[in-house]
């Protein structure tokens, strides 16, 4: 497919190290080894069950079919026949909506994990509609949706939503697990609340790891999306395959990363 090899990724802080940092507020307690190697199974378990989850799988198809929708004439008309329907705002807000309906319609619900899913594809739509715009109201105020879309119609443009979209959804599920798992061991509210400020603290780490961590992805979407997206929409099967090779790779980073 073209994409290069990627080795080891040049980190500016490991995951162990970001969450050593966020649960070591009192040194003194024996529970933060637990924490964070509980964290790093958590994230890692999580992430092998992602590959066979219907939310993550219905979320790329939409952003897949965005991008394709990017270089259509009738957008709109292509996207209402595979039951995605642009609404008359289409601000950012207004698109998460027609993601949300067409979720619905795929049977998504919103359960615990899903719900995690969903965000991040809100967000991916938020930033993808700030990376296309210098409009300071872009949630709200509408846009040419073709304007939008069209810069995500091709390998290098889907590459980088796609590595948007895997770097919300890992900076979700670390938070996720960090705040699961100290929680766990931690039965006073002070310590909890200790907890969500250190959280609070280093969001611009996580959010740093996350982006860093996804980068291994970048070259393989972007020769997957030139191949299989040129004079069709891609099937199902090599939907499937796309999101169990990249999330495969970002949990092979994470499995490195919990070396000590």
């Amino acid at each position: 497919m073209g994409h290069e090899r990627v080795g080891i990724l040049p980190k500016s802080k490991k995951w162990r190290e970001i969450v050593i940092d966020i649960v070591d507020f009192d040194s003194d307690k024996p529970e933060i080894t637990p924490i964070v190697q509980k964290t790093l199974e958590g994230v890692r378990n999580q992430f092998d069950n992602l590959q066979y989850d219907k939310s993550v799988f219905e979320i790329f198809k939409f952003l897949i079919l965005l991008s394709i929708s990017g270089k259509r004439e009738n957008q709109k008309e292509f996207l209402s026949s595979l039951d995605i329907n642009i609404p008359k705002n289409q601000s950012a807000l207004g698109l998460a909506k027609s993601l949300n309906k067409y979720l619905e319609s795929q049977g998504v619900n919103s359960k615990e994990f899903e719900s995690l899913a969903k965000s991040s594809a809100f967000d991916t739509i938020a930033d993808w509609y700030e990376k296309s715009s210098t409009n300071q109201f872009l949630l709200f105020d509408k846009q040419n949706i073709s304007d939008v879309w069209s810069t995500a119609a091709d390998g290098r443009g889907f590459c980088e939503l796609s590595r948007i979209y895997f770097s919300n959804l890992v900076e979700r599920y670390l938070k996720y697990f960090v705040e699961r798992e100290a929680s766990s061991k931690m039965p006073f509210f002070k310590d909890r609340n200790s907890l969500n400020s250190q959280l609070e603290k280093h969001i611009d780490q996580i959010s740093k790891h996350a982006f860093e961590t996804t980068k291994i992805t970048q070259s393989y979407s972007a020769g997957w999306f030139n191949k299989h997206t040129k004079d069709k929409v891609p099937s199902d099967r090599l939907i499937k395959n796309y999101i169990g090779y990249s999330l495969g790779k970002i949990k092979g980073e994470l499995l490195r990363e919990s070396e000590k």
